[in-house]
């Protein structure tokens, strides 16, 4: 039963979740300030705060769509469905509810806290997000695909938008630190947030031609079946070649200082894999082989966060 449980809720996805907010803390907030042997200016206790509260919404939402979609679920699973079993569907609301409850009540208390009130208002926009996308475009072609990429665009956005915020309710430390240094903190946040959006958008696909046979049993309209796996394919192959350029450009333009880090960790970490992604999807044709790919490119977006480490080697070249 806590086995199931922690499946209702995606206990996987939930955990990536919070392990991401945490990397984009340390690995670009933290290396920012130590530039100038300063702390950020949301503590670290109101930062756990944030986390706790983006996973509660991200688990909320995850009840939500067991409940919009139990019916083609059950039919995808072979009649295994967790809403009726494990919960049934009022209590499933009800904890739906209460996780909400919790996740709002929290970001608008911290928000209200640091500067950023408008805090529980963005989350309520991300649930609103993920629900539409559960209720109409869960199983579109394309539109739930882009709500699900914007979603973990925002795990990289929304922290820092929220460190901008408490940093600007400090008028000394905003001008000691400067907009402009500030603005590129945004950026770095900006650029790996389009790196995962591309990524999630990637990954989707690559799962709608895993799951072929499962959208067919309940009459869904996946990318895969609405244009066919050959233009899929070449979808896949045009998002690589983005993300690849996408990346580069990023070397090009901020790992200059350092040239070890731009023919090594970077390219090992983010090109090789996406190389033999092209490799290995030109042959695929199974549902094993697509799985193990979308396995693949899960683990591209746990380089990414690896990736993420190397901004220590260039936030000092990179301040003015």
């Amino acid at each position: 039963m806590i086995k199931d449980f922690f499946e209702l809720i995606r206990w996987k996805s939930i955990l990536l979740v919070a392990i991401t907010l945490v990397v984009v803390r340390v690995f670009i907030h933290d290396y920012f300030y130590e530039v100038f042997e300063l702390s950020p200016a949301l503590s670290v206790a109101f930062y756990a705060l944030f986390v706790l509260s983006v996973v509660l919404l991200f688990a909320s939402c995850s009840i939500a769509d067991e409940i919009i979609n139990k019916e083609k679920y059950k039919i995808i699973r072979d009649g295994k469905s967790f809403i009726g079993t494990l919960l049934q569907e009022q209590t499933a609301k009800v904890l739906c509810g209460v996780l909400l409850v919790l996740s709002l009540a929290t970001a608008y208390t911290i928000g209200a806290l640091n500067g950023f009130v408008h805090l529980g208002t963005i989350m309520i926009v991300l649930f609103g997000i993920m629900y539409f996308r559960s209720k109409r475009f869960c199983f579109q072609p394309v539109a739930g695909k882009l709500l699900r990429a914007l979603c973990v665009a925002s795990l990289f956005l929304l922290p820092t938008a929220f460190e901008t915020a408490c940093l600007a309710s400090e008028p000394k430390l905003f001008e000691a630190i400067g907009e402009q240094n500030i603005a590129m903190m945004s950026q770095f946040s900006l650029c790996f947030g389009g790196f995962a959006f591309m990524l999630s958008l990637l990954t989707e696909i690559v799962a709608d031609l895993r799951d072929m046979d499962d959208a067919k049993l309940i009459n869904s309209r996946s990318f895969a079946l609405y244009f066919g796996e050959e233009a899929t394919k070449k979808t896949t192959y045009f998002l690589v070649v983005l993300l690849i350029a996408a990346t580069a450009f990023f070397q090009y333009r901020y790992y200059q200082a350092d040239k070890m880090i731009v023919l090594g960790g970077i390219s090992i970490l983010i090109y090789l894999p996406l190389l033999y992604f092209v490799k290995e999807m030109r042959p695929a044709k199974s549902v094993q082989d697509y799985d193990f790919l979308v396995k693949l490119l899960n683990m591209v977006f746990i380089s990414l966060l690896f990736a993420i480490t190397s901004i220590k080697y260039i936030i000092p070249y990179a301040l003015v």
